[in-house]
């Protein structure tokens, strides 16, 4: 669920979604076949204004997490240059960061983490991670893990060390990457997105991770590519799955450049913008579809797939518009970040339903 803050970044949203079918471990499923059903979503709440209370005017939302025990949501503002702590009802309780390079500061933050009291934030600008506590009702800065990569786009807690999505060519040209604390590389691995070109791969290197430590998995998707890869705890390559109907936008290497375009006949293009852990062994990914012009988008309007995290079969297809956008799960609630009308979080109840 992040957006971008400049223009190069919001190209790799436009990539076009065109490996070629019967890759290695490709898992085409036969979505006729489905065997279960979406959760039921359930509006219960909501938190963000356009004007009013300065605490709660956002800017971009980059990135979200939630404190199940206290019932506290997380957020990072990429152009606020901030994190923030709000409970589920709404209460804005307080803030860390800033702009700066400074201990505890932050330069357009990408995503957060929640490890029991402990805050980690991506700060992909000044390459690290860094640590807050939360306490009472206070956000205290802890420290710092200096990423040898040059950033990254998303990222996820396993066992301690932090998992960083980024295509890195000193790294083996690998796009998955796990980091010791004190920011040593332990492994690298992942399929890229787009094989066999390093300027291409630079290029899709935005994307989508999520970590389930207890079942010994890691996920991770391209905003630009609508394909979902599984990998075991050690990195090792377990399925992939394409999401079939989401189109994206084509791009043409040409003598004088990169040439960009619709998909003949559309005026749209899709971007895969959620990739999250339900319970029962279920991911749910989403896609948007986005004009041209306005690149990229993050309206609560979005398509569905519900996969078997275990096989990456598809199980469930949600037409466009059918669902809302979810970001994370956690506690019997549902997260979704939105830019529009107004940067807000949306909260649900959901519960899982099966076929009879």
């Amino acid at each position: 669920m992040t957006d971008r803050p400049t223009a190069w970044p919001c190209l790799a949203m436009m990539l076009p979604g065109l490996l070629a079918p019967g890759a290695a471990g490709l898992a085409l499923q036969d979505t006729s076949q489905a065997v279960a059903e979406f959760p039921d979503f359930v509006p219960v709440g909501r938190f963000g204004v356009l004007d009013g209370d300065s605490t709660l005017m956002f800017g971009r939302l980059s990135g979200l997490a939630v404190d199940v025990e206290r019932g506290i949501v997380f957020l990072v503002d990429e152009l606020a240059h901030k994190l923030s702590a709000i409970t589920n009802e709404g209460e804005f309780l307080t803030w860390g960061g800033g702009r700066g390079q400074g201990p505890g500061e932050l330069i357009g933050p990408k995503a957060v983490e929640v490890s029991g009291s402990e805050v980690h934030v991506l700060d992909a600008w000044n390459h690290r991670v860094t640590r807050y506590e939360m306490g009472p009702a206070t956000l205290g800065y802890t420290g710092q893990t200096r990423l040898p990569t040059s950033g990254g786009w998303e990222f996820c807690l396993f066992d301690g060390d932090y998992l960083i999505l980024k295509y890195e060519l000193t790294l083996g040209g690998r796009t998955i990457h796990r980091f010791d604390r004190a920011g040593d590389v332990k492994s690298s691995f992942g399929v890229p997105f787009l094989e066999g070109d390093a300027a291409m791969l630079n290029l899709t290197d935005v994307g989508l991770l999520a970590c389930d430590p207890a079942n010994r998995r890691i996920y991770a998707a391209s905003t630009a590519v609508p394909r979902v890869h599984g990998y075991s705890g050690d990195g090792t390559l377990l399925w992939i799955t394409e999401l079939p109907g989401v189109e994206g936008a084509v791009i043409e290497r040409t003598a004088t450049g990169v040439k960009w375009s619709l998909p003949e006949g559309k005026s749209t293009f899709g971007s895969v913008v959620t990739l999250s852990i339900l319970l029962q062994g279920h991911l749910l990914v989403q896609y948007e579809e986005q004009e041209w012009e306005q690149g990229v988008g993050y309206g609560p309007e979005v398509g569905s797939f519900l996969i078997d995290a275990a096989s990456g079969a598809i199980l469930a297809v949600s037409e466009y518009g059918e669902l809302p956008r979810i970001s994370t799960f956690g506690g019997g609630y549902a997260y979704g970040a939105v830019a529009a009308p107004v940067p807000e979080v949306r909260v649900y109840e959901w519960r899982e339903r099966r076929r009879q």
